[in-house]
């Protein structure tokens, strides 16, 4: 049950990144931003409820990685390193 509702999480940030440009009118880049850490906290607040009550935690914690890594995606996007790991990547495979 915990991977599904991981799962879930997944799909939480495109949903409420619309939200918050159409009903928030707030710009896109602040809109991912603001998603992605809401998503994370969601998913930092099941990790600490399952602590609590000593239920396994484990796939939270595997979805918080996962959301980690997209955040960190998206914050580094433009950076040298990244697009130089990009462009290395389509050489390779595409």
């Amino acid at each position: 049950m915990r991977y599904m509702i991981a799962t879930s999480l997944l799909m939480l940030g495109p949903g409420t990144g619309r939200a918050f440009i159409i009903y928030g009118g707030i710009p896109f880049p602040q809109a991912i931003e603001y998603s992605t850490v809401l998503t994370e906290m969601i998913t930092l607040a099941l990790i600490v409820y399952d602590i609590v009550k000593k239920n396994p935690y484990k796939p939270y914690v595997v979805a918080l990685v996962v959301l980690v890594f997209m955040h960190l995606t998206w914050e580094f996007q433009l950076s040298n390193w990244w697009q130089a790991f990009g462009g290395k990547f389509a050489e390779w495979f595409f």
